[in-house]
């Protein structure tokens, strides 16, 4: 409790302190690893604002207090201070990240470093299972403004300032701002390669230089993607090779990239079109493996796609609200079979069309009955866990989940307890 209430302490405004439990989760992190000899964290905390126009009031203190999650006499030692106008937070032993994280204080920058041997590592198939989830950033079909996370191959075109066009591939990983923390542990199972950038609304991990894009190929060759995104992932490869050998350099060269680049995402904008007027299509590659390589490529995916939902309804005047649980997976209809196969995989639940069957619908796997849930798909990620922000809403959900099973929803005192524990699911949090 002494991190809480010490960080609690510096806040100034209720807002901030409900933002500022994203660099507990940090810490949250870091203690979930085998600790060597060194157990001591260094971070700040943040800049303290006061006033309406947010002038500085600037501290710059050290203590030492201990951490319930790190059996540790030494605890963790902390520092807090203002440099300028900037928050400086790090970690002994590490190297420095640089990103914005405006959601917790506005226009401010925010510098972090980790110690890489301190981080959880994370499974190489919940990447890939992350990365395969849908890559269009827009609403969630059930949580209403929340956004799903973007896995990216994307080779941009652009002109010089001699005008002569050059080819710069990127991958890239773009989730909602809350989960970058997330992106640190991708980033450190990649060795550290790429930048990592936020802003109120999303966090996105970047990865840009050649000889880094190799090792993101390298990852994808041994544990491949199954959705429709793989055939990206295929043509951005052979993109690379062509870059690789000096092709781009060449007007032949660059066409063919042109070509190839037309059939990734949503094609060429209406720019490119006009420059290159010969472009013909390849075509783009079928995938048709849809089997589910390994359980954690599902914890990825499902962290990244996932929803779980609690309802409640009244009976009657005067009586307890009734309460149902539902597990959803949602996915573009060209990736139907993958949801499909789903079923087999968990033994249990449906599939559904979501707006209609069309090219331009969604297909939805669903699982509510009670003992499904209870008995299979809460016992599964229990075992290969959901990461990020969406871990506390599956622990939530789950705790509603016992809470019903122990028959406590049919107390009125159950049900003030379901409805606490539901008002902080999902986009609620």
């Amino acid at each position: 409790m002494g991190t809480f209430n010490l960080l609690f302490f510096l806040c100034v405004k209720e807002h901030y302190a409900r933002n500022l439990l994203l660099l507990l989760n940090t810490i949250r992190i870091l203690s979930h690893t085998h600790l060597t000899s060194s157990r001591s964290y260094l971070f700040s905390t943040y800049r303290r604002l006061s006033g309406t126009r947010g002038s500085i009031a600037s501290v710059n203190h050290n203590r030492t207090f201990p951490h319930p999650l790190i059996p540790s006499k030494e605890g963790i030692k902390a520092c807090w201070g203002v440099r300028g106008s900037s928050l400086h937070t790090s970690y002994a032993g590490g190297i420095r990240y640089t990103t914005r994280l405006s959601s917790i204080i506005p226009q401010q920058t925010f510098w972090y470093s980790i110690d890489h041997n301190k981080i959880h590592p994370i499974s190489p198939w919940f990447i890939t299972g992350f990365t395969d989830a849908p890559s269009k950033k827009k609403k969630c079909i059930f949580l209403r403004g929340a956004l799903r996370p973007e896995g990216c191959f994307n080779v941009g075109l652009q002109k010089n300032p001699n005008g002569k066009f050059y080819v710069r591939p990127k991958f890239q990983i773009k989730v909602h701002s809350r989960d970058s923390l997330l992106l640190m542990r991708i980033k450190n199972y990649f060795g550290g390669i790429g930048n990592i950038n936020t802003n109120s609304k999303d966090s996105s991990f970047t990865v840009r230089s050649l000889d880094d894009i190799l090792k993101i190929i390298l990852h994808f060759d041994n544990y491949p993607l199954i959705t429709k995104k793989k055939a990206d992932f295929i043509l951005f490869k052979q993109i690379i090779h062509k870059v690789i050998e000096g092709e781009h350099l060449s007007a032949k060269g660059l066409q063919e990239i042109v070509n190839i680049r037309s059939s990734m995402n949503l094609g060429l904008s209406d720019s490119l079109k006009t420059v290159f007027p010969n472009t013909v299509s390849v075509n783009r590659p079928e995938i048709e493996n849809i089997t589910i390589p390994h359980p954690e490529w599902m914890a990825g995916f499902v962290t990244g796609e996932g929803c779980f939902l609690v309802q409640m309804s009244k009976y009657g005047k005067g009586k307890l609200d009734g309460v149902s649980f539902s597990f959803k997976v949602s996915q573009h209809l060209r990736d139907e079979l993958l949801l499909r196969s789903f079923i087999t995989f968990f033994g249990c639940g449906l599939f559904n069309y979501h707006s209609g069957k069309s090219k331009h619908g969604s297909g939805v796997f669903l699982v509510r009955k009670f003992a499904d849930i209870s008995d299979k798909i809460i016992p599964f990620f229990q075992d290969h866990m959901i990461e990020g922000i969406k871990r506390e809403d599956f622990e939530d959900w789950s705790r509603v989940v016992e809470l019903v099973r122990s028959k406590a929803h049919l107390t009125e005192e159950g049900v003030n307890n379901i409805r606490e524990i539901k008002s902080g699911l999902n986009t609620l949090r």
